[in-house]
């Protein structure tokens, strides 16, 4: 199980199993996103994913 936050903890996720392959990115959007070079992304099903505190993303 991994979890972890945004820096001011008002987001608050866990991630149950296994990260998929890491993969990393260099599109306009990831660097944006990121404010780096690239940024390091691992896919996992949906259904590992569970937002504990903070707003729902809309849909």
């Amino acid at each position: 199980m991994l979890s972890g936050s945004c820096l001011c903890n008002g987001v608050q996720y866990e991630i149950k199993g296994e990260l998929g392959d890491i993969m990393q990115c260099h599109c306009q959007k990831c660097r944006k996103a990121n404010g780096s070079a690239f940024a390091a992304n691992a896919a996992i099903p949906t259904t590992a994913f569970a937002l504990l505190k903070g707003k729902e993303p809309p849909s």
